[in-house]
């Protein structure tokens, strides 16, 4: 209530922090009915969800304590699709984002979002989602990263995915089966990855020709383009500190069912 009246709308405490990075506790706080005071002498009874919490703060930083009220560190930021918000969350996030740290990150927590997600500012991008709409990376995007630092390896859903020249694609190799051993790209639709950069980590041992599909294209549309660097039936070769271990990828355009990115792993 405000000062006694129901409050009807959706109240937007998007881009706070909650004293947690945890989501469910975040919408624990949010969900149910809850009393605050809005400015001195005035409450508001929160209905149930009717809170928009998204994007929300990884850290309660003042990022410039010469301004007055909270100036918050919008270079970590956290995405998700349970709040009163239900359209553009991801696009509302990079509007707010701070790309001046070169250490920036934003995490698209797991769900369905709704909007068609283009990437033109130097973001790293992280997570786990599907998406009704295409997500497009253009020259002046850093990263698209699977998973996160607790979930390393996941999956993305798409209905179109673009990746230019200069961006990044960042997948994890720890096996054989897509989004719990190694990072996958699923797209309904147009793939157009011409010139980007493919960046893979690599831990798992592979017997020879073993066949782990990156990007799976629908249909039998062709991928558009080839990652920079690497054109059809070439060899990536990695190594790995951690393991001490040189790891050997044969890459294809043509893999899968005939039109998938597909990495044939060889291990020498």
């Amino acid at each position: 209530m405000i000062n006694g009246d129901a409050y009807g709308g959706v109240l937007d405490l998007s881009s706070n922090y909650w004293g947690t990075t945890d989501l469910n506790t975040i919408i624990e706080l949010t969900y149910n009915p809850t009393v605050i005071e809005d400015e001195p002498g005035v409450f508001i009874t929160l209905a149930q969800g009717l809170v928009d919490t998204s994007p929300y703060l990884f850290r309660p930083n003042d990022m410039d304590t010469n301004t007055p009220g909270f100036q918050g560190d919008f270079a970590r930021l956290y995405v998700h699709a349970q709040s009163a918000q239900t359209t553009e969350n991801i696009n509302e996030a990079l509007g707010v984002f701070d790309t001046t740290d070169t250490q920036n990150w934003m995490e698209i927590i797991n769900g369905n979002y709704t909007e068609d997600v283009i990437v033109d500012i130097p973001a790293n991008v992280r997570g786990e989602f599907v998406l009704d709409g295409t997500f497009m990376m253009t020259e002046n995007a850093k990263t698209l990263k699977p998973g996160s630092p607790s979930d390393p390896t996941a999956i993305i859903q798409t209905n179109g995915f673009t990746a230019q020249t200069g961006s990044w694609v960042m997948l994890n190799i720890d096996g054989t089966t897509p989004g719990t051993q190694f990072d996958q790209i699923i797209v309904n639709g147009t793939v157009d990855i011409s010139n980007a950069n493919l960046f893979i980590t690599p831990t798992y041992t592979a017997a020879t020709d073993e066949e782990l599909v990156i990007i799976d294209n629908d249909g039998t549309d062709p991928i558009i383009g080839k990652f920079f660097d690497r054109p059809e039936g070439s060899i990536i070769s990695v190594y790995n500190g951690e393991t001490d271990t040189t790891y050997h990828y044969y890459i294809t355009y043509q893999g899968g069912d005939g039109n998938d990115v597909v990495l044939y792993t060889n291990h020498t």
